[in-house]
């Protein structure tokens, strides 16, 4: 949570349609099959980097990154055409030294993608601009997005896999300017203004809006601040809000500028923009107090000695239909992400198994699994050239919730307390061209609490969660504390403590932020964090008091999933008003379906069209096409591949439409001390 002294980031958006056509019988797709560049912000190209035109390290009078547009400068600017990415320089045009982004062919407008531009992680990134916008229709959603990514080329590769746009990188944040009438509740944060988001607005709240400035100059600047992901938004010289945006861990950012809309009429025009970046070590440290533990850099406690690299090594596997990537833990890890708590927090296809979290005595990895996969697929050397994350905490890891905030980490300990970690200092370590990013952390407050778990959810205020046996502790801080910790400290606050009807196995964050699904005995249990409900703030609910079972979580969905007597069944969360006439939340139960096996894992996933369930067996993974709230339920088999192994957790995907990450079927699992990160074959569903 290190706040950095020097705030600048400016983000200038342009938007300029790239769907058109005057005749309604020439629209390819409908509104509400509108392909939002967002949603696909995990997809990523790690594609054999090419030379650079420019340097872009340190910083000029102009800065790292300048464009009054006296002429189009191919050395700064890829002009391409909307989903087939060909050369559409002659699509733009320069007019008084103002670049003009017109739409004026249906579905094939220009898109600008900006060279990339080298930023280091605990950067500060400044975008400038001063631009002007129109809509021809009443569905346009023009964007500037910017993206992570470690191709340094400034043209398309000759061969890009998966969506066209995964070449840009991975989405971190960006500006949408919508003038979008599409009727589906929550498709766009605004159907008429100005939106900041970040990847996870639709599941989180992650963004801000603001009233729109349609054809007229204004000006734009966003300062984001790599370290803590903060992003803040400035439009005309006034503050809009700030969001977060994605982890920040590649070489380079790329701006994407176009003005996606239907039919044509649409037109952005540019008169200059300016990327600047305050490198960080050009930053001066900040000395941080805290009133409860040292200050002083924590030392690695980890079996090896205080190699961090010698904790896991990297392999590659084959097992005939599924190939890819295995990271084997050296020694016993006190912590992996198997619990279902953990593997669902996240949105769509991925979970947090995308990434492979463990903990080797006080440090905790993080390596990315949906990286090395990509990478894989490639043709990389994934042995040798891999990024992850390690923590260097104050004490070992049980249990972990990380970065509602920033990057604080919030942990249950072997050693009987909880750990609220939150401000550290940062280093990179290589070893060839693999690199950890490594966090020390220097300050924390800490409980005596030897809880069984953890979580935490962000209500407003970020509300950091444990439990032990049939008690629920809920420790709470507002942004305010957590932005000015690495100055001022935090102090450990008393906890709000609930006692539940039996023991707590599981807490699942419900995916608009507003409260707590709690498993406790046999029984579902809801606790009201935000006071969304009709019984206010902190009330706890009870869903149900006999499923006894073995659970699993969607997040996206709101749904769990129970295996009991070999059935599964599916308990959606939803609302309705009770004989008081006030809201609260209630599951709807649906299923009662086998398979044959014994299952040992099981997640369920959501995808455009349809639900699908991962099971893992001894030596087996399948997927199955679920059909979850017709009148009949069942689970039709899709694949099964053989592995010499058994999985106790496991994510997976096979059909999807718009945000699926380049492969058609894929795992991320456990199995033992080892994580892997898996390809299937391509079934020709997308074809």
């Amino acid at each position: 949570m290190k706040k950095l002294l020097v705030l600048a980031l400016v983000l200038v958006v342009l938007i300029s349609g790239c769907m058109g056509g005057s005749n309604p019988s020439e629209k390819t797709q409908s509104p509400t099959m509108s392909e939002s560049l967002t949603e696909r912000s995990e997809s990523t190209a790690n594609t054999e980097s090419g030379s650079m035109t420019e340097t872009t390290t340190g910083t000029s009078p102009e800065g790292a990154f300048f464009d009054d547009f006296t002429d189009l400068d191919t050395a700064r600017w890829f002009v391409g055409e909307w989903e087939t990415n060909r050369p559409a320089y002659d699509k733009v045009r320069i007019e008084d030294g103002v670049l003009v982004i017109p739409v004026e062919e249906t579905d094939r407008g220009p898109y600008l993608a900006s060279r990339p531009i080298e930023v280091n992680r605990g950067d500060i990134v400044v975008i400038e601009r001063k631009a002007l916008v129109h809509y021809g229709n009443e569905y346009f959603q023009g964007e500037l997005m910017v993206y992570q990514t470690n191709y340094s080329g400034i043209t398309p590769p000759s061969e890009i896999s998966g969506h066209w746009t995964s070449w840009f990188g991975s989405f971190l944040f960006g500006i949408h300017y919508y003038h979008y009438y599409e009727p589906q509740e929550n498709y766009v944060p605004v159907k008429d203004g100005f939106a900041l988001t970040g990847p996870d607005w639709r599941d989180s709240g992650n963004y801000v809006t603001t009233e729109p400035v349609w054809d007229e100059w204004f000006t734009e600047r966003i300062v984001y601040n790599t370290e803590n992901g903060r992003v803040t938004y400035y439009l005309n010289g006034k503050e809009v809000g700030s969001v977060r945006a994605a982890s920040y861990s590649s070489k380079y950012v790329r701006l994407f500028i176009h003005s996606y809309g239907w039919y044509t009429g649409h037109y952005t025009k540019m008169d200059w923009i300016k990327v600047s970046v305050e490198h960080s070590g050009s930053e001066t440290s900040v000395e941080t107090t805290t009133s409860t533990e040292t200050e002083t850099p924590t030392e690695i406690q980890a079996p090896q000695g205080g190699d961090l690299f010698s904790a896991f090594t990297v392999k590659t596997v084959d097992f005939g239909g599924l190939r890819g990537v295995a990271v084997e833990v050296n020694g016993e890890p006190t912590f992996r992400n198997v619990e279902p708590w953990f593997i669902g927090k996240t949105t769509y296809e991925v979970s947090d198994l995308s990434w492979g979290y463990f903990a080797v005595g006080n440090v905790l990895y993080r390596v990315d699994g949906e990286g090395l996969k990509n990478r894989y697929a490639d043709g990389e050397d994934v042995t040798r050239s891999y990024y992850g994350e390690a923590y260097v905490l104050p004490a070992e890891v049980k249990d972990v919730a990380m970065g509602i905030y920033a990057n604080e980490v919030f942990f249950a300990s072997p050693d009987g307390k909880l750990y609220l970690a939150y401000d550290y200092e940062i280093e990179d370590e290589e070893e060839g061209d693999a690199s950890l990013w490594v966090l020390r952390y220097t300050s924390w407050v800490s409980w005596d609490i030897a809880a069984d778990g953890v979580t935490d959810i962000a209500s407003g205020d970020y509300s950091y969660v444990a439990w032990k046996g049939d008690k629920l502790y809920v420790f709470t801080y507002s942004s305010d504390d957590l932005y000015y910790a690495d100055e001022k400290g935090l102090n450990p606050v008393q906890p709000r403590t609930f006692t539940l009807p039996g023991k707590i196995t599981g807490v699942f964050r419900d995916s608009y932020g507003d409260g707590l699904i709690i498993r406790a005995g046999d029984g579902f249990y809801y606790l009201d964090t935000s006071g969304g409900y009709g019984y206010g703030q902190w009330h706890l609910y009870t869903l149900s008091e006999n499923l006894p079972g073995e659970v699993s979580y969607n997040y996206h969905e709101d749904i769990v999933t129970l295996l009991r007597d070999g059935k599964f069944y599916w308990l959606d969360l939803g609302s309705r008003y009770d004989d008081n006439d006030e809201l609260v939340p209630y599951i709807d139960i649906h299923g009662g379906v086998g398979v044959d096996g014994n299952v040992q894992a099981f997640s369920l996933m959501y995808n455009t069209y349809v639900f699908q369930l991962v099971v893992a067996l001894p030596g087996e993974l399948r997927i199955y096409n679920a059909t979850i709230f017709w009148d009949e339920p069942e689970l039709v088999l899709d694949q099964a591949f053989e592995v010499p192994f058994t999985a106790e957790a496991v994510y997976g995907e096979d059909y999807c439409y718009c945000h699926i990450n380049r492969y058609d079927n894929y795992f991320y699992l456990w199995a033992g001390n080892t994580y892997y990160a898996l390809i299937g074959p391509n079934n020709g569903r997308l074809d």
